[in-house]
């Protein structure tokens, strides 16, 4: 009924009165529903006028929303369409988080229209990490997270030394007044660990796990049993391997490839088989929900499944039976996919590789122990290659992926960064998984069945103009008429090999597209250039993983056609590899019928939630990244560096630095008086004759690093290079002036016009 009503009102031209909404919902005049009508107002979700009628709060005076503080002290607040920026002195008692009233105050400014908070109508903040201080002899404890800063958070246990990083459980009192129980003390705030534990507790990652979940664990096994065996095909005596990380523990995917007689080549990816031990609904199931994804942030693991599974029993280690989904795909010289198949089966790594070794293979080097995989691994590479050609041929977007990470010492501390990049052996692997990515959904469409696909759809066009601008103001040409494919982007880009500017272009373009989500409905994946794409291979990492596992298990691994899919592929498997066994063919659901539907309705929650986890996954690493490398910058002030400029603002440059440790150039720090163009991009003082571009090559020094809140600041030395910069906007009025001046050149003199 609440619904029924919010949705009437909110398409309601005018205000109703209470009959007249009742007969627009189709009920009776008797029927009460005033209650009701009131518990709404006092939520505020509807607004009552001073006639007693009633509107969509959204449609009176006063605006609903959730107030959030993405910048530090300015509030936004998003209603629909509509964005309203809250000053901190007009924000009341708001925290992040909130929900609240605002009453609107429309202005001409180019900043935005700007509100008032009028009332916190609710907070959901139970507990916070924060940091020990005393003030004479009473203890609180002060947020780590500093959207949460106008809490005042006082704990009775006066033994809390100060410095110490504790959770705490709160208990409102007055306004933004709380009393605080301390429930864990995770150390001191410098000793080792704290510091990117007590970020990752902001994003919901802990390292933890509930009773029930490590009780479930305890009773699972530690090998594979005989009763295991059954359904599956027996993959152990052919030649599967894994190549990762040096340091990785928790292996999802193993490869295989065989080269048959007419030229194509049988591809063969095996992913750990999680949900044979992860039934849905368990406890262990439940909270791998809750946790969506594993965080690896710094120098720390916060894994989805406990370490007896993602480490153990799921991990497809070396020498040891484990349980897979594998999928084979029959791929031809052009990287076509022509046949596929996807089965449950049982593996035997013969080798852990990494991928350092790996690349020394295949750059011609010989490295002990891989002498019985070279051939294969080559081979591999070649159909990396292929399938690398075919997908850009199609428009994927091929970017830098250059990736910062530290060297840490015993303690944690950054010592050393070091630049990472995708050579050969991580390019194989990404394609081969690539591959089963591909053909997972596919066989889930093919049956109309329910599937949780990652989708990435192309940049809007309004995103894209700035970048096409900055692209066009650095002295490259482009088609006026451009489209927002991939294709045509990565076409662009290709003019940039080999230049300087290349990797910013690269990075102000990332900051153009969309974001990659899970989605119950397929859109395909822009970035990737693929009409259909869902992840099938990190089970033991992402929970989507194994809900697509589920869906192939209760929807296409089952059944009659199933049976002859797979004796088909026996067959043919039989030939290739001689030593695969087959234990029990048909293979019978574990779900019931109802199933398709409970799935198709929770899906799309499913996949919102999921979606958002990933994210505050991403945002928890990047966090962690900015603390370390202020961290290791404190050790480095007054050192000089090269770096690009990335980005310009008001306030003042943005620079990345060759190791790619980022940080700001305060315009204060400039000297004169310099303005931003926003529409250019440049921040200049005509006065001075100076200005800076994206893409400016310069010397900085260190001049300011604060752990605590990530602030890395430079001082410019010189300009070491600047780009070639165009003013498009100036050469477009130049050129409107010049074809009205030869237009009025041009006139013929009209003597009775003069007269």
């Amino acid at each position: 009924m609440k619904e029924r009503i919010l949705r009437i009102l909110k398409n309601s031209k005018k205000a109703l009165s209470e009959e007249e909404l009742k007969e627009a919902i189709g009920i009776g005049q008797e029927e009460d529903i005033s209650k009701l009508l009131q518990d709404m107002e006092t939520t505020y979700d509807i607004y009552v006028t001073t006639s007693g009628k009633l509107m969509d709060i959204n449609k009176s005076p006063y605006r609903k929303g959730i107030y959030t503080t993405p910048k530090g002290k300015t509030g936004v607040v998003t209603v629909g369409d509509e964005t309203f920026l809250i000053k901190h002195e007009n924000s009341y008692d708001a925290v992040d988080g909130d929900t609240v009233l605002i009453q609107p105050i429309y202005t001409k400014k180019s900043t935005g229209n700007e509100g008032n908070v009028v009332q916190v109508l609710s907070r959901d903040l139970n507990q916070i990490i924060g940091e020990v201080y005393h003030v004479n002899e009473d203890a609180f404890v002060r947020p780590d997270n500093f959207r949460l800063l106008k809490l005042s958070i006082a704990i009775p246990d006066q033994s809390a030394i100060d410095g110490a990083k504790v959770i705490v459980d709160l208990n409102q009192q007055d306004g933004n007044e709380y009393y605080g129980t301390i429930v864990r003390t995770l150390g001191y705030k410098n000793d080792p660990g704290v510091d990117i534990e007590s970020i990752a507790y902001q994003y919901g990652f802990v390292k933890t796990y509930n009773q029930s979940t490590l009780d479930e664990v305890e009773k699972m096994p530690d090998k594979v049993l005989p009763q295991d065996f059954s359904g599956r095909l027996d993959l152990r005596d052919i030649e599967i391997f894994t190549i990762d990380g040096k340091d990785t523990k928790d292996i999802d995917d193993a490869i295989s490839l065989k080269e048959l007689p007419d030229g194509t080549f049988l591809v063969g990816v095996h992913i750990a088989d999680v949900t044979h031990y992860v039934k849905e609904g368990s406890a262990v199931d439940k909270e791998a929900y809750e946790r969506g994804t594993s965080g690896y942030f710094a120098n720390s693991v916060y894994p989805m499944l406990p370490q007896k599974l993602s480490n153990g029993i799921c991990s497809l280690n070396p020498g040891v039976d484990r349980l897979a989904m594998s999928v084979f795909a029959k791929v031809d010289q052009t990287g076509k996919i022509m046949d596929s198949f996807i089965t449950p089966s049982v593996i035997r790594s013969r080798k852990q590789m990494n991928y350092d070794d790996v690349n020394r293979i295949l750059n011609g080097e010989t490295v002990e122990g891989y002498e019985p995989y070279k051939r294969t691994l080559r081979k591999m590479n070649e159909v990396s290659q292929v399938q690398i050609e075919r997908r850009n041929n199609k428009g994927a977007l091929e970017l830098d992926d250059k990736e910062l990470k530290f060297i840490y010492d015993d303690n944690g501390h950054p010592v050393e960064p070091t630049v990472l990049a995708s050579h050969d052996a991580e390019k194989l692997i990404e394609s081969f998984m690539l591959i089963a990515n591909q053909v997972a959904p596919a066989k889930l469409s093919q049956i109309d069945a329910p599937c949780i696909y990652r989708v990435h759809d192309k940049p809007a066009l309004s995103s894209l103009d700035k970048w096409m601008n900055l692209f066009h103001s650095m002295g490259y040409e482009y088609n006026k008429k451009y489209d927002n494919s991939c294709l045509a982007v990565q076409q662009l880009l290709e003019a940039t090999n080999d230049k300087e500017e290349k990797r910013v272009l690269q990075l102000y373009f990332l900051r153009s597209l969309m974001k990659a989500v899970y989605s119950a409905e397929n859109i395909g994946h822009s970035g990737l250039a693929m009409p259909e794409y869902a992840q099938f291979t990190s089970p033991i990492r992402r929970y989507p993983d194994d809900l697509l596992h589920r869906f192939l298990k209760s929807f296409y691994m089952v059944g009659d056609k199933y049976t002859r899919e797979a004796t088909r592929w026996d067959e043919e498997l039989k030939q290739i590899y001689p030593e695969s066994t087959r234990y029990h063919t048909h293979i019978e659901s574990d779900y019931p019928k109802e199933y398709d539907a409970h799935v198709r309705e929770k899906l799309p929650v499913q996949a919102d939630f999921l979606s958002n986890r990933e994210q505050k996954a991403v945002s928890c690493e990047r966090q962690v990244l900015k603390m370390k490398s202020a961290e290791y910058m404190q050790d480095h002030i007054g050192e000089e560096y090269e770096g690009n400029v990335t980005g310009i603002m008001k306030n003042g440059i943005f620079v990345e630095l060759d190791n790619l440790i980022n940080g700001m150039i305060p315009v204060s720090d400039l000297g004169g008086n310099f303005t931003y163009n926003d529409a250019t991009m440049v921040l200049e003082d005509k006065k001075q004759g100076k200005s800076y571009h994206i893409g400016d090559r310069l010397l900085v020094s260190t001049q300011y690093a604060n752990k605590e809140n990530g602030i890395v600041n430079f001082h410019l030395i010189k300009v070491v290079r600047s780009v070639e910069f165009h003013d498009i906007y100036k050469e477009a009025v130049e050129k409107i002036k010049s074809k009205k001046k030869s237009f009025y050149n041009k006139r013929p003199y009209n003597p009775r016009k003069h007269k």
